[in-house]
């Protein structure tokens, strides 16, 4: 077995930051209709610097395939090691791949970026709930087609 084979079966086995978050500041649910894989992420933000936000805890759910599984447990990992909102939002679907070992086919890819699309969602629900001042507590977003890229 290759290195990133036995790391995309190592997080699918014993996923990591995997539960559920009490109080959230923002939950965002995603699905992939053509697999029925379904990830959702939640976060808690401070601030931090000027107008900035930081995630201080992460939670995600779902079910899905090994991919899926996996993209999210490493996405959740490398959320804790940055932290920073604006960073964080500078995540790609090519550096999706790339946790993963880069060698996805084209026909997993929605499996492999599943997760980021749930996290952009929150971080987006985050932005919104500044905006209009709303809570942002306990709120989820399901796309029925499938995955929206941006």
């Amino acid at each position: 077995m290759n290195l990133y084979r036995d790391l995309i079966i190592d997080h699918y086995q014993n996923p990591r930051n995997f539960g559920e978050l009490k109080n959230p500041d923002a939950v965002a649910r995603e699905t992939n209709a053509s697999c029925g894989d379904m990830v959702e992420f939640a976060i808690k933000v401070k601030p931090f610097a000027i107008n900035g936000l930081r995630i201080t805890d992460v939670k995600w759910r779902g079910v899905g395939c090994a991919i899926s599984t996996a993209a999210a447990s490493l996405l959740s990992e490398k959320i804790r090691q940055i932290s920073q909102i604006r960073q964080i939002s500078q995540i790609r679907q090519n550096d999706m791949i790339d946790l993963l070992g880069g060698d996805i086919s084209h026909a997993r890819i929605k499996c492999a970026t599943l997760p980021l699309v749930a996290l952009q969602k929150a971080i987006g629900k985050l932005e919104t709930n500044k905006l209009t001042n709303l809570p942002a507590r306990n709120t989820t977003h399901s796309v029925a087609g499938g995955q929206t890229n941006k």
